[in-house]
């Protein structure tokens, strides 16, 4: 499967490159990512600012078989946290993490996705031990950096796979504050990728439910 992964990220062209700053004790990691996201022709691309150009594709018929059949693995094997119960994925990112370098930690847009977010991991070559690559770090961080609550560091080996759901995705319906956007709080947790300690690029697939009615309700025009 992960020879298969990569045969489809070998596949793309056009990868649109995102840089939030760097972070680390003495900021020696860069906050980078390489991604490609598909999705609906509205839709604009996760963590690109609305009046910014997002990149965003419009799903291909190559693109959507992918989906189905990750889609149908995912429910399958996440069917007791109830993924996507009430939904189906419109949303695929394809992104890569250098060698050496991060994801911060941050929230996915917390009103813009519904319930559910899952992601497979694998790196662009074979490891010195795994044929799959080599382990990464998924960080998840409970409050702001400057008032953590709790923070815990999970070792990941190269081709599992992942969902965030609920408080771990930070989702404003879950939140006791209703915080909104990319917004803080001291009750839900955001998420981060370390690929800090091997020299392999982290490739990954990651699929979304992309509300459709976010946004039209605060932009449609008032009575009268």
């Amino acid at each position: 499967e992960v020879a298969a992964f990569r045969l489809v990220f070998a596949a793309h062209q056009g990868w649109a490159m995102y840089q939030w700053g760097t972070i680390g004790r003495k900021k020696e990691l860069a906050s980078i990512l390489q991604r490609i996201d598909f999705g609906l022709e509205e839709m604009t691309a996760e963590g690109v600012a609305a009046q910014s150009k997002s990149f965003t594709r419009a799903i291909g018929r190559h693109q959507q078989r992918l989906i189905q059949l990750l889609e149908a693995r995912m429910r399958q094997v996440f069917a007791l946290a109830g993924l996507w119960r009430e939904c189906d994925v419109n949303m695929m990112q394809l992104s890569q993490i250098p060698g050496g370098q991060c994801l911060g930690h941050h929230f996915d847009r917390r009103d813009k996705w519904q319930e559910g977010i899952a992601s497979v991991a694998w790196s662009e070559t074979a490891g010195q031990e795994d044929s799959r690559g080599d382990e990464w770090t998924l960080g998840m961080q409970c409050g702001p950096s400057n008032n953590v609550q709790r923070q815990v560091q999970l070792p990941m080996p190269a081709g599992a796979a992942y969902i965030l759901s609920k408080r771990a995705q930070g989702r404003t319906a879950w939140c006791s504050r209703h915080k909104v956007a990319h917004e803080s709080c001291a009750c839900c947790w955001q998420h981060g990728v370390w690929n800090e300690k091997t020299a392999l690029t982290r490739q990954s697939i990651t699929m979304r439910v992309y509300d459709e009615e976010w946004g039209r309700e605060a932009s449609s025009p008032g009575p009268g």
